[in-house]
C-alpha cells in the first residue's frame, strides 16, 4: 500500500506510533520504575481509551466512565480527571485533526508541532579580520 502525500504543515506516522505520541502526557504524570511494564501497559491501555472516547464513529464509553478510569489509573480527584480529559480531547484534535485524516489508511497525519522559521543570513553586513589571528596557547598544544 502506498503512502498518501502528508498536507502542508503535517507529517505521516503509523496508528500505533501515533496512539504513543498521543499518550505522552499520560506517561509523563506517572513515574514509572525502569521495569514496571504491567504499570506501563495500563498507561497505554488508558490511552487508548481516551483516544477512542475522540473518535466520533467509534463506540465510546461515557464521559463519566472515562473520568472514573482516569480516577482510578492516574490516582487524581475527579476536577483534575475532567480537565485532564479536556485537555486530551483537545490533543486528538489538534495533532490529528478529523478533516484531514486519509481514508481507510494504516496511517495518520499529524501536525508538526515545532517550526522553526530560520531567515537567511545577510554575509554583506559580516564584517571579516583582513588579519590573521595568532594561535591560542589552547591551539598551539
Amino acid at each position: 500500500m502506498d503512502e498518501p502525500q502528508a498536507p502542508d504543515g503535517f507529517r505521516i506516522i503509523r496508528l500505533t506510533q501515533a496512539l504513543i505520541i498521543y499518550a505522552e502526557p499520560l506517561m509523563e504524570m506517572v513515574l514509572l520504575p525502569p521495569n514496571d511494564i504491567q504499570e506501563m501497559k495500563q498507561i497505554l491501555n488508558l490511552g487508548l481509551e481516551l483516544w477512542n472516547y475522540t473518535v466520533e464513529a467509534a463506540p465510546k464509553k461515557s464521559a463519566s466512565e472515562i473520568i472514573s478510569l482516569i480516577c482510578l489509573r492516574l490516582k487524581l480527584d475527579e476536577e483534575k480527571a475532567q480537565d485532564l480529559l479536556a485537555m486530551m480531547v483537545e490533543r486528538r484534535h489538534f495533532l490529528f485533526p478529523p478533516e484531514v485524516q486519509p481514508k481507510e489508511s494504516p496511517y495518520l497525519f499529524m501536525r508538526k508541532e515545532i517550526c522553526y522559521l530560520i531567515d537567511k543570513f545577510d554575509f554583506e553586513t559580516l564584517d571579516l579580520l583582513p588579519e590573521v589571528l595568532a594561535p591560542n596557547t589552547l591551539e598551539k598544544d
